[in-house]
Order: structure tokens, then C-alpha cells, then sequence
């Protein structure tokens, strides 16, 4: 069980995403950037950004991979024992 409850984004606006970089460990100014299109009003350094990857080895529909990711994150949240409130930008 998730402790706290999910930050909703602020906006979802598609031609901001377009403007950013590539997402990944060598553009390291993409989820700062994200960050503050979504969530403008919190400090960047107060917040914890992780990428997750969830492989299926089979087809999968993407509510299943998604289903199947969110369970994941939860039970490393649970596992870990820090304190939390998870935005989930999917």
C-alpha cells in the first residue's frame, strides 16, 4: 500500500514535452525540465525522480505493463521504508 496520495500534474501540455530533451542518464536537464513544466510550484531539490523499467519477456497490453509498473514502484516504496507521495505522470 502506497503511504500518502499521488501529486496530480499540474498540465499536460504535449508541445512543451516536444521541446524537451531525450530522456535518459545523459540528458540530465530533462526531468528538472519536466519537473517544472508539471509540478512548477515545487522545489526541484524536494523532489526524487526515478526511471522504472519494466520488461515483459511476452505481449503484454499497456494496461498490464502499466498495472504491472505501478505494483513494482509500490513494492520498492514499501521495501525501502522512505516516506513518499508518488506522481505518476503516465
Amino acid at each position: 500500500m502506497l503511504v500518502g496520495s499521488p501529486l496530480k500534474c499540474k498540465t499536460y501540455l504535449n508541445q512543451q514535452m516536444k521541446s524537451l530533451p531525450v530522456p535518459g542518464i545523459l540528458c540530465g536537464d530533462y526531468y528538472k525540465k519536466l519537473s517544472q513544466i508539471y509540478f512548477p510550484k515545487v522545489s526541484f531539490n524536494k523532489m526524487r525522480i526515478y526511471e522504472l523499467y519494466c520488461v515483459h519477456l511476452g505481449l503484454a497490453t499497456s494496461s498490464c505493463v502499466l498495472e504491472h509498473s505501478r505494483r513494482l514502484a509500490a513494492t520498492i516504496w514499501e521495501i525501502t521504508g522512505l516516506p513518499n507521495n508518488p506522481a505518476d505522470i503516465l
